[in-house]
């Protein structure tokens, strides 16, 4: 009897998180170092995305954010290593991830993966690509051979291939991960699921409201469903349907109450209050925006 079962978990985050008070950004990225990781200590880093211009390390993530663009928002980023480093450290990344969540976070990358344990054949998906076209939602296939092999070893083998084109938003990657450490006896296969923008927040919450397992099942079969045994049995079990996210009006909504509106708020407090040419024009704006024609 086949005992062997796949594991779900997650392997990069990166989200932002709205600026409650621009003087007192550092001490909020402490205040998330602490409430995703419970992290009380934290030290300087270099940024995250590149494009932030202030940094805190914590125990297993960096925190970014722009020291005169609160519309940038605070950047949490947790990378695959340090996720597998979080069960040392007695923290589920589920719940950094439900962390987050709590602070009206807005996820922009998330990579979730299933581990099979079985030495398989990853070059025959291609052959299978070929032969049933429906089973792969991509135009792109892309085989290659993984870099790390112990001294001596020569590798010729179609040991990872990409679903999806890596430049776009959302794309598989399945690999040899005991090639991949150089560990060429460690029969583990990765089909890892990764997400960007818009597919990051579907994927997010497709995560939030469902269990780690399905969520991976499900996001993989969106991309990819190939007839062959290995993969059938590491993608057993139940689905879900990957509800659409809002785009452009939704996406305006929450960038004008998120973002714009603390901004707008701050620089009426700072020319006068109520009694400012600022907040003069917004008022006329939106009365004569509201107003009904009598």
């Amino acid at each position: 009897m086949d005992t062997k079962t796949a594991n779900a978990s997650l392997h990069w985050l990166t989200a932002t998180i709205p600026i409650m008070d621009s003087t007192k950004t550092e001490m909020q990225a402490k205040q998330i170092a602490e409430r995703a990781e419970r992290c009380t200590t934290t030290t300087d880093a270099r940024p995250y995305p590149h494009n932030y211009t202030n940094a805190l390390k914590a125990t297993l993530g960096t925190i970014s954010w722009h020291e005169t663009r609160p519309d940038m928002r605070i950047c949490y980023n947790i990378s695959g290593s340090g996720l597998d480093q979080a069960y040392k450290h007695d923290l589920a990344p589920l719940r950094i991830f439900d962390a987050l969540m709590s602070m009206g976070a807005r996820v922009t990358r998330v990579d979730i993966a299933l581990d099979w344990p079985e030495r398989v054949d990853i070059g025959a998906l291609v052959d299978i690509a070929k032969q049933h076209p429906d089973c792969v939602h991509a135009r792109t296939l892309t085989p290659y051979n993984t870099i790390k092999l112990r001294a001596g070893e020569v590798n010729d083998r179609t040991t990872g291939l990409y679903v999806g084109s890596l430049r776009s938003d959302r794309f598989l990657c399945i690999y040899d991960k005991g090639l991949e450490l150089g560990l060429s006896d460690v029969m583990l296969k990765r089909i890892e699921a990764r997400n960007r923008a818009y597919h990051a927040r579907q994927a997010a919450a497709t995560i939030a409201s469902e269990t780690l397992p399905v969520a991976a099942r499900s996001i993989i079969k969106s991309l990819a469903d190939f007839p062959i045994g290995w993969w059938e049995s590491a993608l057993s079990g139940p689905i879900t349907a990957l509800e659409p996210i809002g785009r452009k009006e939704t996406d305006t909504e929450r960038w004008l109450c998120e973002d714009i509106a603390p901004v707008v708020a701050r620089v009426i407090k700072d020319t006068g209050g109520m009694s400012s040419l600022v907040y003069q024009t917004f008022a006329k704006l939106i009365i004569d925006a509201t107003s009904i024609d009598t």
